[in-house]
């Protein structure tokens, strides 16, 4: 089971029925079913804009032995998939509007931003295996770790677009404002922060 809310009230609930192995159900703020939508494939994740319209749906199925991942765009007001995307061989994360005109789908080797047509706007592939993500606020962050038990790790944070926030062809050793501000923070609060690990 899933759910996700919107910030008009409607929420959707992901549950599953005898007839098919995912059953994405709609309701608007005052408890009304508004739409349904099934799939024969298992849903991982699900999202709403902040409108409610729209439901982004991101399953998991097989094809001929090898992981299929699905992000399907629905009108929630007629259950009318807008647009399907596949990803074939990848294993389904997390789906979230970044805004309403965005949605990221984060994969186990990469992540990838639409905008609510079907346009690909940007595809980030991981420099290593990917150990956290978070999606809040109109941006992703993705933490990865070089797999040699160093203990390295790499931290990538994107905007709504997709694009890398702490990079910028123009500044500084090739990094953003909001990185310099980040490292910063890290250099003024080092000794509390090693403290913790």
């Amino acid at each position: 089971s899933y759910a996700d809310m919107a910030e008009n009230g409607s929420f959707l609930l992901v549950t599953s029925s005898k007839s098919y192995a995912s059953l994405v159900k709609i309701y608007n703020s005052s408890l009304e079913l508004v739409s349904e939508y099934s799939k024969n494939d298992r849903v991982i994740s699900a999202s709403l804009s902040s409108d409610g319209r729209y439901a982004a749906v991101l399953s998991l199925s097989a094809k001929n032995g090898e992981a299929l991942s699905t992000l399907s765009v629905i009108d929630t007001r007629s259950s009318d998939v807008k647009y399907s995307v596949s990803f074939k061989g990848y294993m389904p994360y997390s789906c979230e509007f970044l805004s309403d005109d965005r949605i990221a789908v984060i994969l186990d080797e990469k992540a990838v931003v639409f905008d609510r047509g079907g346009a690909q706007r940007s595809e980030f592939t991981y420099p290593g295996k990917l150990s956290r993500f978070d999606i809040y606020g109109g941006r992703f962050a993705l933490l990865f770790s070089d797999g040699s038990g160093s203990q390295k790790n790499t931290v990538a944070v994107f905007n709504k677009d997709g694009t890398p926030v702490f990079s910028d062809d123009n500044g500084y050793a090739h990094l953003s404002e909001t990185a310099h501000y980040f490292m910063g923070g890290l250099l003024k609060h080092i000794n509390s922060l090693c403290a913790i690990t």
